[in-house]
């Protein structure tokens, strides 16, 4: 289905890649042994990603839009939009 599932550096490192039956990447597994992963809700939606224990929660408005990351409990970036539901900002906080 044209997905990456390995990635090879220039110096031989691997990078592998995992998706669900939706073709959406749920985990990578890095050279180093590091293994993110990202959940996703019923809709599709990315709701969070999980590196070495920290994680981040993604959040979105009732038009599904992204509108803002928490790390911690914290807010880590901000997405806003214009009447047309066009982006107009990010915000790194």
């Amino acid at each position: 289905a044209g997905r990456v599932i390995r990635l090879t550096s220039e110096n031989g490192s691997h990078t592998t890649f995992r998706y669900d039956v939706l073709d959406r990447l749920i985990q990578e597994t890095g050279f180093d042994g590091r293994t993110p992963r990202y959940p996703h809700d019923l809709t599709g939606k990315l709701i969070r990603s999980e590196d070495e224990g920290l994680v981040t929660h993604w959040h979105y408005d009732e038009a599904d839009r992204l509108t803002h990351r928490t790390v911690k409990g914290e807010t880590a970036e901000r997405w806003r939009y214009d009447e047309r539901g066009w982006l107009t900002d990010i915000s790194h906080i």
